[in-house]
C-alpha cells in the first residue's frame, strides 16, 4: 500500500504494509529553490577551475585552443561577478586577456609557419 503526500520541499512516498505500518519513506525530486543556488555556486566554481586550469594548459602548451576555452570558461563567471560593486568589474579583464592570448598566440603560430 502506497500513502503519497506533499510536502513543502519535496514529494515524499510513504510506503506502508498491509497493518498500515510505514515500512520507508521514498523521496521524489527536490524543489530547485531549496538547492538552486548550491548549484549555481558549483556550477560557477566549476566553470572558473575549469579556466584556470585551460588557461594553465595554454601557457604550458602555448595553444591558442586552451586559452580561448579558457576566456569561454570564464565568462559567464566574470560578467556576474562584474556586476557587483567596486573592484569586482575587473574581473572582465580575465577572459579578455585569455582571448587576446588566443588571438596573439594564433597569429604567432601563422607567422612562424
Amino acid at each position: 500500500m502506497i500513502d503519497q503526500e506533499l510536502n513543502t520541499y519535496f514529494f515524499r512516498i510513504k510506503i506502508k504494509d498491509e497493518g498500515g505500518v510505514v515500512m520507508g519513506v521514498l523521496s521524489v525530486g527536490f524543489i530547485l529553490s531549496h538547492w538552486g543556488f548550491y548549484m549555481l555556486g558549483f556550477f560557477l566554481w566549476a566553470l572558473i577551475v575549469a579556466s584556470g586550469v585551460f588557461f594553465i594548459w595554454g601557457v604550458w602548451k602555448v595553444s591558442w585552443k586552451a586559452f580561448l576555452i579558457s576566456g569561454l570558461a570564464f565568462l559567464v563567471p566574470s560578467i556576474i561577478l562584474s556586476t557587483q560593486r567596486g573592484w569586482f568589474s575587473l574581473f572582465l579583464i580575465l577572459p579578455m586577456a585569455a582571448f587576446g592570448l588566443a588571438f596573439f598566440t594564433k597569429k604567432r603560430m601563422h607567422i612562424s609557419m
